[in-house]
Parts: C-alpha cells; sequence; structure tokens
C-alpha cells in the first residue's frame, strides 16, 4: 500500500547503511526530536519495507 501523502506532513527516510542506523536496529531504539516550537504533533509512523 501507499503512504499517504498530505501536504502539512513531514517525511523522511533512514539510511539504512549508516552506523546510526545500525546501532539502532542491535538497539532496537529508535527516537526522533522535536522542538516545541513546532506546536502540537501527532506522530504517526510508517515503515516501507524494501524488496
Amino acid at each position: 500500500a501507499a503512504l499517504p501523502l498530505r501536504l502539512e506532513n513531514q517525511y523522511f527516510a533512514l539510511d539504512m547503511h549508516s552506523d546510526a542506523a545500525k546501532s539502532m536496529l542491535e538497539s532496537g531504539c529508535c527516537m526522533i526530536y522535536a522542538p516545541g516550537t513546532m506546536g502540537d504533533l501527532k506522530p504517526e509512523l510508517f515503515a516501507v519495507l524494501r524488496t
């Protein structure tokens, strides 16, 4: 299924070959920083599996 594209959303991708991504996978922990100046956020997370 395709990702829901909305103009007000922010999208990003992780480079899974980077040291940071490898560390994230090993620890099983992912953190995202969002400063308070961004307002009332309602985060949604979608995973896209590559074939």
